[in-house]
């Protein structure tokens, strides 16, 4: 965290973010008596406001939001049942991977990547150093298949009816602990919310967005953890 202006900023730690952040200080020399007196008449009657949109503090949670996590500061090496779980993407939506495990009842979690247009060899290169098994979305097994033959233990998930509840319920039964440098599954923690009917009243499924890494933990949530497998990985004792 740094601060500004006495307000706790979060900056990317992570090592494919550059992050630059600025804020009206840093040009405060060129702004008009106004704009300043605006400014401090927001920062005394709604701190808050002030932080989040004018020095750039993340807004703490999104309304209806599902998860609640904790922030620290480096991913445990006494973790148990590590693996990492792998969400696919290309054009438009991220693939997306998170290094997981379990300490008690709580759950660590540590962004890998998340970027769009990456190739096979792309994904297999960045796995391979890994010696964990990771758990991949099943809606592409030739990809899943070309990654394992590059060398990587790599499994699709059981889905099925009812898998996306059945995650996201157990994630809610642990404690949740997120690495600061895992930019953007923070950002998708903070707004992955519940969805709304037509009256605008929260149902129990959720947005189908903000969640390229958060489905990656549910991955290996639902195969280490639910024990979620496929016929043929139950018939090969996998």
């Amino acid at each position: 965290l740094v601060e500004y202006d006495g307000v706790p900023v979060q900056i990317s730690t992570h090592p494919d973010v550059l992050h630059i952040h600025t804020t009206y200080l840093d040009n405060i020399e060129n702004l008009s008596k106004e704009f300043l007196s605006n400014i401090n008449r927001l920062k005394l009657k709604n701190p808050d406001k002030y932080a989040h949109t004018v020095i750039g503090r993340w807004a703490d949670v999104a309304e209806g939001v599902i998860f609640k996590v904790n922030v620290v500061k480096e991913y445990p090496s006494w973790v148990k049942k590590e693996g990492i779980g792998l969400d696919f993407g290309y054009t438009n939506d991220p693939t997306a991977a998170v290094r997981c495990g379990i300490v008690d009842h709580a759950l660590y979690m540590d962004e890998l990547f998340y970027a769009t247009g990456m190739l096979t060899s792309s994904i297999a290169k960045k796995l391979h150093p890994y010696p964990y098994k990771v758990i991949a979305d099943s809606s592409d097994p030739r990809l899943i298949d070309e990654i394992k033959l590059r060398g990587v233990k790599i499994y699709d998930v059981a889905k099925g009816p009812g898998s996306v509840i059945a995650g996201i319920e157990k994630m809610k039964d642990m404690e949740l602990y997120v690495t600061e440098r895992s930019y953007n599954l923070l950002q998708e923690f903070r707004k992955y919310t519940w969805a709304k009917d037509k009256n605008g009243n929260f149902i129990n499924q959720p947005i189908d967005d903000y969640n390229h890494l958060i489905d990656a933990v549910r991955y290996y949530v639902l195969w280490f953890i639910l024990g979620r497998r496929t016929k043929k990985q139950r018939a090969l004792g996998i």
